[in-house]
């Protein structure tokens, strides 16, 4: 289910008030932060009905692509370093 945030305040505020619960502005229309379709909330229930977007809070929002988990990468960058200390050791033994 997407989410709607008021865009006054910010917040998030459930699909179906007629105004903001936090700072009281008036919704007249949802609007689609990606493609400015506007219409009333309930076209908005499954997400924009022009291009789909589902409303994602902004710090999880990808644009669609999925990132390994930060421990891959943790991972990764060890085998570097170790690779690198082999390297160097190898240099200095020439």
């Amino acid at each position: 289910m997407p989410s709607f945030y008021c865009e006054n305040c910010g917040k998030e505020v459930p699909a179906e008030v007629p105004s903001c619960p936090y700072c009281g502005k008036r919704f007249f229309s949802v609007k689609c932060p990606v493609c400015s379709y506007s219409g009333p909330a309930s076209e908005f229930i499954e997400g924009c009905p022009s291009c789909g977007y589902l409303g994602l809070p902004k710090e999880t929002d990808t644009g669609g692509k999925k990132h390994p988990p930060r421990w891959v990468y943790q991972i990764l960058l060890v085998f570097m370093l170790a690779a690198l200390g082999i390297l160097v050791r190898i240099y200095l033994n020439l």
